[in-house]
């Protein structure tokens, strides 16, 4: 974007990988597209953790941005 403008739109995530709010995608279509009276089973896939840190500074106008991505083996 211009003049270094940053756009994040979501600042972390963390849970399952290859998943929809923490359960299987096909679950999660169902309750959206059908209104399905199904449970959400808890997705089983390996985990992951995502956040952005903004370090800012008043007095220097210095601005950081670390991406952090932490995944489960």
């Amino acid at each position: 974007m211009p003049n270094g403008t940053y756009y994040v739109t979501d600042a972390g995530m963390c849970g399952p990988r290859d998943c929809a709010i923490g359960s299987n995608y096909e679950e999660v279509y169902q309750k959206m597209r059908y209104d399905a009276r199904l449970p959400f089973k808890v997705s089983d896939n390996k985990c992951e953790l995502n956040a952005v840190l903004f370090t800012l500074s008043k007095n220097t106008n210095e601005k950081r941005i670390k991406l952090i991505r932490i995944l489960e083996d």
